[in-house]
Formats: structure tokens, C-alpha cells, sequence
């Protein structure tokens, strides 16, 4: 009787010859392997799908001497079968019962972790369009039956070694891109140095021409005000305050390029507390708090290695960035800053997160620039953020932000960690 599926007239003439065959080779016989039993031996695994077990039984006997052999008896359990094995290449037949090898084939194509299987449809048919559809689904090659061992042997050798070679290809390229982009960030990194570099000769050689003045206006301006003390005179009091405030604002700005001019200044290597040098940091900036929350989850034990001045200074610029960032949308309560750490081999890394407006992406890979700032004038020189990335990577780590516009913004960097042994 004919089987479902297939009329009595599309029984294939090929499979009527393989029942006539002796199809005894050692351990197959003429029996069909069961689903996902495996035979042969080689390096790459072959997947048999065909609704004939006298078919699947044949090509099991003169591909297992190359290649690891898996069979399913219909498309459906052909799929199914791919997905889990993931074999290097799929004979199917064209026609089978229910899912047909067309859809097999397109199916496999949508799998992105089957992409590269190599696919050769077996068929009777030898119109023109058959083949064109089966390309076009996705198939590698055509068998036509009758086909003779010779022929489909060379097949799946050059499919398979056109695989390999696809592979080959494909590791090489990825290998090249991985190289092009650690060019790319060393080039990026010379860079940044040699800017760094200039820019820190052209601040010492601000500093010393600022200096010295600056100190004497100081001093004068003390004079003045202590003059001035005994008189009823509110114009000249209002006049010296804003001196005052105008100097003190030179004075920042001297802070900062002393700092980010000689870096090396404060460098004294210690272990210490990294809680401690954070609860210094927060009293530095009490005052700009203005009732926001921070909020440190560091243990009292936990220690690092490296200048305790140059890493609390690190947290009063980020301290004092987080708290800019909050106050335009917390500006009563509801601003918070969270400060946590966690040992990775022997390194620390510190985390820096608060919930304030967000930086724009398209200003975040220049935000450790020197003299990069989105404040206005008189907002700040732009320094805080070069100046914690130069003493980071004096100490030996890297600092990084991610943040997006409304989701505030979290630093990270990475210092020496000292081992409890190391202290005890």
C-alpha cells in the first residue's frame, strides 16, 4: 500500500533498489537507525533526514565510514533533531510527510545558531523551479536521485570543507576586528596622554605666573577688609565681599590645575581605610549636600592601597558632581547617592550612582577631557573628572561612566586592594 502522504505512482524508483540491495555492512544491516542514536566516525556529524528507512539505512552505510551518522524518520522531528545536535550538515529529502524538506530547510535557515549548516535536499525531481525554490530556502546543493556513492561522497567533502574554511575565515576576521579596536583604543590612549601631557605643562606654567599675584591680593584684600571693619560704610563692605568672592574663585581654579598640573603632589602610598577617606570627602561637601541623601555601603574593614589625598579627592569631585546633577530634579528631597564597593581577585572596585538629570550620550566620551564642562561660566573649568581619571590611572585602574538622560549616572574605578592578611 502506499504510504501517507506519498501516492503509490511517487514511490521512488532509487528506494525500490535499495530493498532489492544487500545492505549488510557490519552494524547496520538494512535497518534504520532509531532517533538519535549515532553512528560512523569522524569529525563532523551528519543528519539524515528521510521518511524511507531503507534510504536512511543506505545513506548510514556509505557515509559512517567518514562522518558521524543521526537519522529522523520526518521534517518535523528533523528540526527538532538540528536544534538539539546541531550537526555540520543535513541531507533532507524534499518530499516528506507533513513538514515538507522546503520548510525544514527554511526553518533552519531562521535559526540563527544553525546558520552556517551546510543543507543538501535529495529529490527525484529535476525540473528547473524545484531547484531554484530549494536555493532560495536556503539549501547548499542538490542530490538527484539516482546518485552514486562516488558522487554524493565528493559532495559532502567539499561542502564540508568549504564550511571549514568559512569558519577559518569568519575566526580570522573576528580575531582582526578585536586587533583594529585594540589599535583603536591604544591610539585613543596616546592620544589622551599627549593632550594630557601639553596641557599639563601650559597649567604649571599658568600657576606660576598666577601664583605669586594671587597670594598678594589675598593678603591685601585682608588688610582691607580688617580696615574697613571699624567703618559704617555698606558700599565699600559689598564691594570687598565681591572681591572676596572673585578671588576665592581664582583660588579654586589654582587648586585645580596645581592638581591636575603635578599630579604626583599628595602621592604618598599607604594602606588605609577607604571608608575613611570617603568620610572625609563627605564633610568637604556637607555643605553642598543641602538635605540630599548619601549613602555608603562600604565595610570599616575594607582597605586599598595607594594616596589617601589623591583617592578623597577623587570622591569629593564625584561627590560634589552627583550632587550638581540632583539638584535640578530633587531640588527639596529625594536626592540620593550611593557609594558601594566589591573586591574583584585583587583590585576593588568602587561605584559612585545617583538619581540626577543623567548625562547625554553624546557627550560622554568626552567627559574626562581636560577643560570639558556643560556648566556655564563660572561653573567650573571642566578639570574635576580629568583630574579623578589621572589619579586612577596612577593607581593602576580605569574609570568609566554609564548613565543615560532622566536615569542619573553611575562611575566606576578601580583601586589596589589590600587583603585582610596583609594588615592584620
Amino acid at each position: 500500500p502506499a504510504r501517507a502522504g506519498r501516492t503509490e505512482a511517487s514511490i521512488d524508483p532509487f528506494v525500490e533498489t535499495f530493498r532489492a540491495a544487500d545492505l549488510s555492512a557490519p552494524g547496520v544491516g538494512p535497518r534504520a537507525l532509531t532517533r538519535g542514536e549515532e553512528v560512523g566516525r569522524g569529525e563532523h556529524l551528519v543528519l539524515v533526514v528521510d521518511d524511507e528507512p531503507d534510504m536512511r539505512a543506505f545513506l548510514a552505510s556509505i557515509l559512517r565510514e567518514e562522518y558521524r551518522i543521526i537519522q529522523a524518520a520526518d521534517g518535523a522531528d528533523g528540526l527538532a533533531l538540528a536544534r538539539e545536535r546541531k550537526p555540520d550538515l543535513v541531507l533532507l529529502d524534499l518530499m516528506l510527510p507533513g513538514m515538507d524538506g522546503l520548510s525544514v530547510c527554511r526553518a533552519l535557515r531562521k535559526e540563527p545558531e544553525l546558520a552556517t549548516v551546510k543543507i543538501v535536499l535529495l529529490t527525484a525531481r529535476v525540473d528547473e523551479g524545484s531547484k531554484i525554490e530549494g536555493l532560495e530556502r536556503g539549501a547548499d546543493d542538490f542530490l538527484t536521485k539516482p546518485f552514486s556513492t562516488v558522487e554524493i561522497r565528493t559532495r559532502l567533502r567539499n561542502l564540508l570543507s568549504t564550511a571549514k574554511l568559512q569558519r577559518d575565515l569568519a575566526q580570522r576576521n573576528e580575531a582582526l576586528e578585536t586587533t583594529l579596536a585594540q589599535l583603536r583604543a591604544t591610539e585613543a590612549q596616546l592620544v589622551q596622554s599627549a593632550k594630557m601631557s601639553a596641557l599639563g605643562s601650559l597649567a604649571a606654567g599658568l600657576l606660576h605666573e598666577i601664583n605669586n599675584p594671587l597670594n598678594y591680593t589675598l593678603a591685601a584684600l585682608e588688610l582691607a577688609e580688617m580696615s574697613a571693619a571699624g567703618r559704617d560704610d555698606p558700599d565699600l563692605t559689598e564691594t570687598l565681599t565681591d572681591i572676596g568672592d572673585g578671588m576665592k574663585r581664582i583660588r579654586d581654579i589654582v587648586t585645580d590645575l596645581r592638581a591636575f598640573a603635578y599630579p604626583q603632589q599628595g602621592d604618598h602610598r599607604e594602606n588605609f581605610s577607604l571608608k575613611d577617606a570617603l568620610e572625609t570627602a563627605m564633610r568637604f561637601t556637607a555643605r553642598q549636600r543641602n538635605g540630599h541623601v548619601v549613602e555608603a555601603a562600604l565595610p570599616p574593614d575594607l582597605r586599598v592601597y595607594g594616596s589617601r589625598t589623591q583617592v578623597t579627592q577623587v570622591f569629593i569631585n564625584l561627590l560634589s558632581n552627583a550632587l550638581i546633577a540632583i539638584e535640578p530634579v530633587h531640588r527639596e528631597v529625594g536626592g540620593r547617592i550611593r557609594v558601594e564597593a566589591r573586591p574583584r581577585g585583587d583590585r576593588l572596585e568602587v561605584a559612585v550612582r545617583d538619581n540626577g538629570v543623567g548625562i547625554d550620550s553624546k557627550i560622554l566620551p568626552r567627559i574626562f577631557d581636560p577643560f570639558f564642562t556643560t556648566g556655564g561660566v563660572g561653573k567650573g573649568m571642566g578639570l574635576g573628572l580629568s583630574i579623578c581619571h589621572t589619579i586612577i590611572r596612577n593607581h593602576g585602574g580605569e574609570i568609566h561612566v554609564e548613565s543615560k538622560v532622566g536615569s542619573g549616572a553611575e562611575f566606576r574605578f578601580d583601586l589596589p586592594l589590600v587583603h585582610e592578611e596583609c594588615h592584620a
